[in-house]
């Protein structure tokens, strides 16, 4: 609703939706079951975007967990 005056609102909209999921990746929704229903609910509310981005974070998560700490400090000095 909040963003249906913006300029370029569907770009809004999918910054506003793409954040949510980003956000509900976090192990710290995960690790709470009842928040974790909810974030589930949240997700499907949001649509293909905030899947999409929501699948995104756990797969950089993931990737952040087993990459060593030498080829992080490596690529962010890129």
């Amino acid at each position: 609703k909040h963003t249906e005056l913006l300029p370029h609102k569907k770009f809004h909209q999918l910054i506003n939706r793409g954040l949510l999921g980003i956000y509900l990746s976090d192990s710290k929704v995960r690790r709470q079951k009842k928040v974790r229903k909810l974030a589930k609910g949240i997700i499907k509310t949001g649509g293909w975007a905030s899947y999409f981005f929501y699948l995104n974070g756990l797969a950089y998560r993931s990737l952040q967990k087993s990459t060593p700490p030498f080829i992080t400090r490596l690529v962010s000095k890129l």
